[in-house]
């Protein structure tokens, strides 16, 4: 922490002069002599009295302000991505292979459970359900013989029976089904495309209900609690359903909050009103450059929010800021639009407006005697000095 002493901008100073008219008289050579020496005397006492005066009225401008230099990290390392994601998903894959004969859903079509999507070409299964159902008539029609008993027939039968429905099970296989009410949300395929065994046809989500994992504070959160998160640029309740730890990978988050947490929030979305996909902020996220300021740096700012008062190129700048992660009892992680060089306020022995120009006094003093400053340099993390 510095403290100094500081000028507040003011009017340039102007040297006040004052001159005397000089009246002739009929007088001796000397006293004609000491006339203008008299002038010059007088001349001089009233321009040290101008600078008398300045000084006072420098003096009233002077403040006492104590700042602290600014160690800012930049909010890359802890930017991490989150959105909505469906309550459920299917990826819907071809079971058998052939050609796509016919496709029922343009994605974004809002589909009923066990109702078609897409059909495969299935005249190689149709004919091999025939095969199978015309060889169980076949059988039934038999009559037991000598070498044919009566056991070896129904053995017969069941097994035709089994080709039956195994044929009945392949042709089956030709129709991708919707395995619950979802929205199609991509389709892989279209008609005439061939596919094989396992190849993906289409993709549904299940939108009813919406689900996010966020890191928030854990002390302030508990299991169950109803929450407000912003989804994009709206507010949303939500419910905590689940409290996990924080992944390794975001080990990061720990030096903005000292209890985060990953908290999986579920937002009910009967009517639709929200989409897969949209982004959703983390108030433990910073969307600007961080810094640690003491606790009482921090104040409302003019329009709402909170605020803090930095010396930025010699000049009073107040820079709203969102508040994040306490440090102990008496410091704060802040998030705001700093630069490198910028350096908090944290008391003044007047209220300093935004626009107020400060310059040292040191400097102040010897730019006004013409000389130059003999006063330590005092520099900012950009090594420029004020």
């Amino acid at each position: 922490m510095h403290k100094f002493t500081a000028l507040l901008s003011s009017p340039a100073f102007q040297q006040q002069a004052v001159t005397s008219p000089l009246v002739p008289s009929r007088g001796s050579l000397l006293r004609a002599w000491l006339i203008p020496v008299c002038c010059i005397c007088c001349t001089s006492l009233y321009t040290t009295a101008g600078w008398s005066q300045s000084e006072k009225k420098d003096d009233a401008d002077q403040v006492t302000i104590e700042r602290e230099p600014l160690t800012i990290k930049k909010p890359d390392e802890y930017q991490f991505r989150f959105h909505l994601s469906p309550k459920k998903t299917a990826e819907l894959l071809a079971a058998t292979s052939g050609t796509i004969k016919q496709v029922n859903a343009a994605p974004g079509a809002q589909l009923r459970a066990q109702a078609t999507l897409a059909t495969v070409d299935d005249t190689r299964q149709q004919l091999q359900l025939a095969i199978a159902a015309a060889r169980l008539n076949v059988l039934k029609e038999q009559k037991p013989s000598e070498d044919l008993t009566d056991n070896v027939l129904n053995a017969q039968r069941e097994l035709a029976q089994a080709e039956l429905e195994l044929a009945k099970y392949e042709l089956s296989l030709t129709e991708i089904f919707i395995p619950f009410d979802s929205k199609l949300d991509r389709l892989y395929q279209e008609q005439g495309a061939y596919v094989i065994t396992g190849t993906a046809i289409g993709r549904v989500i299940d939108e009813s209900q919406l689900t996010v994992q966020l890191p928030l504070e854990r002390q302030e959160i508990k299991q169950g609690d109803s929450i407000s998160i912003q989804v994009e640029s709206e507010q949303v309740n939500a419910k905590v359903a689940n409290i996990s730890g924080l992944p390794a990978e975001w080990d990061a988050l720990r030096d903005l909050a000292s209890s985060v947490a990953m908290m999986t929030c579920v937002i009910e979305n009967k009517d639709g009103k929200y989409q897969a996909g949209q982004t959703v902020f983390s108030p433990v996220i910073p969307r600007h450059a961080v810094a640690e300021v003491e606790l009482e740096s921090v104040s409302n700012g003019d329009q709402g929010g909170r605020k803090v008062q930095i010396i930025r190129d010699q000049t009073i700048r107040n820079i709203s800021v969102e508040t994040l992660g306490q440090v102990g009892s008496e410091r704060v992680f802040v998030s705001g639009l700093f630069i490198e060089g910028d350096e908090v306020i944290k008391g003044s022995s007047v209220e300093l407006k935004e626009g107020t120009l400060v310059q040292s006094v040191f400097d102040s003093e010897d730019a006004r005697s013409g000389k130059r400053s003999s006063a330590p340099k005092r520099s900012n993390s950009r090594q420029q000095e004020f």
